[in-house]
C-alpha cells in the first residue's frame, strides 16, 4: 500500500481504477493520488501531443482577466515580476504584460532557462494536478520567490461538491483544503486566500458537458447538435479553487 506523497501517511486506501493506474485516497489529508506514477518516458510521450480541451483564445483571455482581477483585489501589484509556471501557449503571460515570463512543462529545462532569476509571483493555473512530484516541485520554486513573494495556485479539488473525472496520466493528484494547507506549510507559505472558482466557457461547451449526464433522447430534444451560440460565453461554477500563498 503506497504512502501519501504529501503527508507520508500510511493510510492510503485503494479507491478507483483507471486503465493501468490505481487511484488512492489518503485518509489523513484527503489527497487522491495516482499509483503507480507514470514514468518520465510515458509523460514525455503523453505531453508531446497534449492539447488543452474546451478553451478557445477568447475563453483563455476572459479567464486570465478573472485571475488578474482576483490577484489585484487581494493586494498583488500588477507591475510585479511574475513567472507563469506551466504556461502552455503563454496566454496568461500575454494578458499580464511585460513584467511576466512563462515556462512550459514541455521544456523540461527550467533551471537552464532561468538560472538564478527570482520572481515576486509564481502562478500555477491548472498545473499542480499534472505534476508527478508536486511537493518537491513547489519547494524548489518557492526558493525562486523574492521576500514577501506569492504563489497563486488554481487546482482541482475533490471536496468542492462538483463531480470530476479521474484522468491519469494527465491528472495525477486531486486535492482538498487540508492537503493544500499541508502543502503550504511544507513550503513555508502562509495560505492567505482560498476561494472557489468560476470559469468562462462557450455556451456550446457548457451544454456538451451538461449533456453527458442526460439520456440521448432528452439530450437531442433540449440540446440540438447544431447550435448558433458558439461565440457566447458563460461564467460557470467549477471543481477548481484558487489560492494565494505568501512567503513567511
Amino acid at each position: 500500500m503506497p504512502n501519501c506523497p504529501l503527508c507520508q501517511a500510511k493510510s492510503g486506501k485503494y479507491y478507483n481504477q483507471v486503465n493501468q493506474y490505481q487511484i488512492y485516497r489518503c485518509q489523513d489529508c484527503g489527497l487522491e493520488f495516482t499509483y503507480p506514477l507514470p514514468s518520465n518516458k510515458e509523460l514525455t510521450e503523453f505531453y508531446s501531443t497534449y492539447q488543452e480541451q474546451y478553451f478557445n483564445q477568447t475563453v483563455k483571455r476572459l479567464n486570465s482577466l478573472e485571475y488578474i482581477d482576483f490577484m489585484c483585489s487581494n493586494g498583488i501589484n500588477r507591475q510585479a515580476k511574475l513567472l507563469d509556471y506551466g504556461c502552455g501557449e503563454g496566454d496568461f503571460v500575454k494578458v499580464w504584460g511585460n513584467s511576466a515570463v512563462g515556462y512550459d512543462l514541455k521544456d523540461r529545462n527550467f533551471f537552464n532557462k532561468y538560472g538564478n532569476k527570482t520572481f515576486d509571483i509564481i502562478t500555477f493555473f491548472g498545473v499542480l494536478e499534472h505534476l508527478a512530484t508536486p511537493l518537491e516541485d513547489m519547494q524548489l520554486l518557492v526558493r525562486r520567490l523574492n521576500p514577501n513573494g506569492y504563489i497563486v495556485l488554481m487546482v482541482i479539488v475533490n471536496d468542492s461538491g462538483i463531480p470530476y473525472r479521474y484522468k491519469p496520466p494527465e491528472h495525477l493528484t486531486y486535492w482538498t483544503s487540508e492537503a493544500l494547507q499541508i502543502l503550504c506549510n511544507k513550503c513555508d507559505l502562509e495560505l492567505i486566500v482560498y476561494e472557489s472558482l468560476a470559469m468562462y466557457e462557450t455556451v456550446s461547451v457548457f451544454k456538451e458537458k451538461m449533456g453527458r449526464r442526460l439520456s440521448p433522447l432528452i439530450r437531442e430534444k433540449i440540446m440540438p447538435l447544431h447550435d448558433t451560440d458558439d461565440l457566447e460565453y458563460v461564467l460557470v461554477p467549477t471543481n477548481n479553487i484558487i489560492t494565494i500563498g505568501k512567503v513567511k
